[in-house]
């Protein structure tokens, strides 16, 4: 009896990846993203641990979810991760929180640094309050933006510093001195700062550049 032609054929069935027990392939946490990490680079606790300068108990803790990374180890454990799952964080108040533990610092340490009150630091971080313009240029630098590109002209530089700060034209224009129409036709380019603001947006390292 001549065989169907389908009977040849050969049926390749999908494979299925079955991942180490315990591994977190998809993290969420930090001690998720720790024990992933771990184990990708088959890497004990103990391995670990003396790469960030802590003891075993204290990975085991975190990669359990029993406690999360202090401060001080803040730096040790993103230097082992070589990323900060961290980054993705919205908004200027978790921004500054998520760039100052990475730095490893409390927020009396960066309040230091800023030549602030720590209450200061913690009512930025809350969302209470705004820092006032003079912190500006130090704190953009602390938690990066898009104002360091230096293909932007001034009214993206504005508009980035503004967007950073999460105020509107009119809040801004309030705070300058100034007209809601004024901060509009300089983000839009249609026309420059006078000469008394250039010095000023320069300051926050956003005015014209040679």
């Amino acid at each position: 009896m001549a065989a169907f032609p389908f009977c040849q054929s050969n049926l390749e069935i999908p494979r299925t990846y079955l991942f180490p027990k315990g591994y977190p392939a998809t993290p969420n946490t930090l001690g998720e993203h720790i024990r992933k990490r771990r184990m990708d680079l088959g890497l004990t606790q103990a391995q670990v641990a003396r790469l960030i300068g802590v003891t075993l108990m204290t990975v085991y803790g975190w990669e359990r979810g029993r406690f999360t990374p202090a401060t001080r180890h803040l730096p040790g454990v993103l230097r082992f991760l070589g990323e900060d799952p961290r980054a993705q964080v919205q908004g200027f108040a978790a921004r500054l929180r998520a760039a100052r533990e990475g730095l490893g610092l409390s927020q009396k340490g960066l309040g230091m640094r800023l030549g602030v009150h720590p209450s200061t630091v913690w009512h930025w971080e809350h969302g209470r309050t705004q820092p006032s313009i003079q912190f500006w240029p130090l704190i953009l630098d602390l938690i990066g933006s898009d104002l360091a590109e230096p293909r932007a002209t001034t009214g993206d530089r504005l508009l980035a510093l503004r967007r950073a700060r999460g105020v509107t034209q009119a809040e801004l224009a309030t705070e300058l001195g100034l007209t809601q129409q004024g901060i509009s036709e300089w983000e839009r380019g249609l026309r420059q700062p006078p000469g008394r603001f250039e010095k000023w947006l320069q300051n926050q390292g956003i005015g014209r550049r040679a």
